[in-house]
């Protein structure tokens, strides 16, 4: 089921007023403040369960902190949409795929049970708020935005049932940096790339550190793995599929009538600011958008770039590698801190994994493999279908705006090939951590 290029169209545009801070107080209803309900108790967690069974055992695999033959292993999943796997079926879901190649490198059955779930924040828990839920509910659905339970409180949930856990799967911290803010340019997200990348040192850096220190306490058995994140919008990308510096003198009809949104919204924002006493945007926006517009792609490559880094430093800290990770400049996340992959031991047994930037590995590449390529009909994703009926039932009477956006979700998200590259990654890994020709056999 394929979105139309007016539907498309709206979806940008409505992001853009719900990122933009005059927008986001005048009309974004998830936008303001929530009533905080306090750390939830481990039962109330949004939990998913699954037993893995080995489909093709090769027993290349043992974990050197725990060896033996006990079974099942418990492989937990903290984090965010990419690690819930927006707009992927269960068996597409890279965390599910590296369960799977778990159970059969280890001939173990595989027990996953992942907490991960749609706009998790990795520690903020200002302004944030729990899933909406409907009476018919069996458990908060993934798929809906919420920041609440943030990842450290997911770990914390975790460790009260699943302390033996042998893998721990991990990821966090764009939706505190705010990722309406990462995917769109100053002056429309109210944030240059400056500002990204101070956000991203805020979030991305002491706040991992703290979530592989905890899951390093709470799960004396586990190697933690963190996932990176990915490129969000590309250099080729466009708003609205336009050129902004291209004069509309010189605009095709099509591109005559996108601009006429982009011109449209930025009156309206404008006018937002005008009403709260704010001037966030500069006028010559209407008559020279190239001239105030940074590249579409700005705030993605600096939050990409930062966060790459502060997640090498953090797990670099947590495995001894940096001189002091104590270290109040910690923030700036040094780049000489690096830890490859390498057998497990008591003292080193976190490790990042990343995935190529290549566009292709996105939902909402559109053509030429242009990340966010709005209005382009976009591939569509595996549960496009079934997320609009869970859409439509959480908001479409209260929130029918949220009802929209919560349907085109995954754009920008991790495809099918994403998530094979993100198991690649972190198999990877486990060739060398788990590798059981370097462990001695169990008596």
């Amino acid at each position: 089921m394929r979105r139309s290029l007016t539907a498309g169209a709206a979806t940008l545009i409505w992001c853009v007023l719900a990122a933009s801070p005059a927008w986001a107080q005048t009309l974004n209803p998830l936008a303001q403040p929530c009533v905080q309900q306090g750390t939830p108790a481990a039962e109330t967690v949004p939990t998913r369960v699954f037993e893995v069974a080995p489909k093709h055992p090769t027993h290349t695999l043992a974990n050197p902190r725990r060896p033996g033959p006990q079974t099942p292993l418990t492989v937990l999943a903290f984090g965010d949409s990419a690690m819930w796997g927006n707009g992927l079926k269960d068996d597409y879901k890279y965390v599910h795929l590296v369960a799977q190649y778990v159970a059969d490198g280890t001939g173990r059955s595989v027990r996953l049970v992942t907490y991960a779930h749609s706009g998790a924040k990795i520690a903020d828990e200002s302004n944030s708020c729990y899933e909406p839920l409907n009476s018919s509910d069996p458990r908060p659905p993934g798929d809906l935005n919420a920041g609440l339970p943030t990842t450290l409180q997911q770990e914390a949930a975790a460790a009260k049932q699943y302390g033996d856990a042998e893998l721990v799967l991990l990821d966090g911290c764009i939706n505190d940096v705010n990722p309406e803010k990462v995917a769109l340019p100053f002056p429309l997200s109210g944030a240059d790339k400056e500002e990204i990348t101070r956000r991203a040192h805020r979030w991305c850096s002491d706040n991992m550190l703290s979530a592989l220190r905890q899951a390093e306490g709470y799960f004396p058995y586990a190697t933690v793995i963190v996932s990176n994140y990915w490129l969000i919008i590309s250099n080729k990308s466009s708003p609205v599929g336009l050129a902004l510096t291209k004069k509309p003198v010189d605009f095709t009809p099509e591109e005559l009538a996108g601009y006429r949104d982009v011109e449209n919204l930025i009156k309206t924002q404008l006018q937002a600011e005008q009403k709260l006493g704010q001037h966030l945007t500069d006028l010559s926006v209407l008559t020279n958008p190239g001239g105030t517009l940074q590249k579409w792609s700005d705030n993605s490559y600096a939050f990409l770039d930062t966060s790459e880094r502060c997640f090498d430093w953090a797990v670099a800290s947590v495995d001894g590698r940096t001189h002091d990770a104590n270290d109040p400049n910690a923030a700036q996340c040094p780049a000489e801190a690096h830890v490859k992959p390498q057998r497990v031991t008591d003292s080193v047994r976190a490790f990042l994994a990343t995935v190529s930037r290549d566009p292709k590995y996105s939902y909402g590449t559109g053509k030429e493999s242009r990340l966010w390529s709005v209005p382009e009909p976009a591939e569509p994703d595996q549960v496009y279908a079934q997320r609009g009926e869970l859409c439509a039932s959480h908001y479409g009477v209260t929130h029918p705006e949220q009802e929209l956006i919560c349907q085109e979700n995954p754009t920008a998200h991790p495809n099918v090939s994403g998530a094979d590259a993100f198991r690649d990654s972190i198999t990877s890994i486990l060739a060398i951590a788990w590798a059981k020709s370097r462990v001695a056999s169990a008596p």
